[in-house]
């Protein structure tokens, strides 16, 4: 028979409060419901153009309802037409970005010509990566897995860049999220 010493030592030790590593922690830490568009104001950092530093909607706020309603699991396409410079590119990066983190998947960004590609990775993609805390941390440590046509990240998301005059440069990967930038720039071909 167990004395009531042993007993409430016993029941100390089984429902004592466990001490959780910061790293299960995390992993078991609820993801905030956000919308792309207000995911994008508090995580991303945009590294380049008119308005460096925190990603604003004030600054886009036509691409709200572009990645609001990218996000819909019944929305299979999104076709825009807007003027250059207005919202198209950066819109598709945040999605692309909130992706990385809540969808990881293989993505392609599809550009007209392949100097093009490397520019908008080596000038934005990268860099707002690099300086977006939580896509850096999805990051590989491996310098081979980051570079001009391709970043693949340690929880599986892929992005892969291609151009319009490459035939099998676009045939070559199964892709779950498609992204056309520039497309009245692709030749007739």
């Amino acid at each position: 028979m167990q004395t009531a010493a042993a007993h409430t030592s016993t029941h100390r030790r089984l429902f004592s409060p466990f001490s959780w590593s910061p790293a299960e922690r995390q992993v078991w830490k609820a993801k905030e419901q956000l919308s792309i568009s207000q995911w994008a104001e508090k995580r991303l950092h945009i590294p380049r153009g008119a308005h460096v530093g925190p990603y604003r909607n004030e600054y886009n706020p036509w691409g709200v309802d572009i990645m609001d309603t990218w996000q819909q699991s019944h929305i299979r396409e999104i076709n825009v037409c807007a003027p250059p410079q207005a919202t198209k590119t950066i819109s598709a990066h945040c999605c692309m970005a909130n992706s990385i983190v809540y969808d990881p998947c293989e993505m392609m960004l599809i550009m007209p010509a392949r100097d093009e590609c490397r520019e908008e990775m080596d000038d934005r993609i990268i860099p707002m990566l690099q300086q977006s805390p939580e896509l850096a941390a999805c990051l590989s440590d491996n310098p081979d897995d980051t570079s001009k046509y391709h970043i693949k990240f340690n929880n599986g998301a892929i992005i892969y860049t291609a151009w319009a005059t490459s035939a099998s440069k676009l045939a070559r990967k199964a892709i779950k999220k498609l992204f056309f930038d520039e497309i009245d720039k692709y030749p007739e071909t």
